[in-house]
């Protein structure tokens, strides 16, 4: 089913990553730290692409993105960020974690 879908391959990727950083990860390594929760996001927002990258590389295939047609980095990039933002908001809001002011 996934292997005949490019896109929902990617999107069950973001998923599964999702889940298990925001259930595990972030709250074994990084708790309310903002800093750790950043970096450790860069690292998995990495691993996606690599991911993504070693299936999709020079296929020339292409995703829909609903308003437009892209490659599979910008999908798998897009894609993965807008899904984060619920567990993003949902992971800040449990761990009561703030921007840090600027004065």
């Amino acid at each position: 089913m996934f292997i005949n879908n490019p896109e929902l391959l990617l999107l069950a990727l973001n998923v599964s990553v999702l889940v298990l950083i925001f259930c595990y990860v972030y709250p074994k390594y990084c708790g309310a730290n903002i800093n750790k929760l950043l970096s450790n996001d860069v690292i998995a927002t990495t691993t996606i692409l690599v991911i993504s990258g070693s299936l999709f590389w020079g296929t020339g295939q292409v995703f829909n993105l609903l308003i437009m047609s892209v490659n599979w980095f910008w999908f798998s990039l897009i894609s993965y960020l807008i899904m984060e933002i619920p567990f993003a908001l949902y992971y800040m809001k449990k761990y009561k974690i703030q921007w840090p002011d600027k004065k």
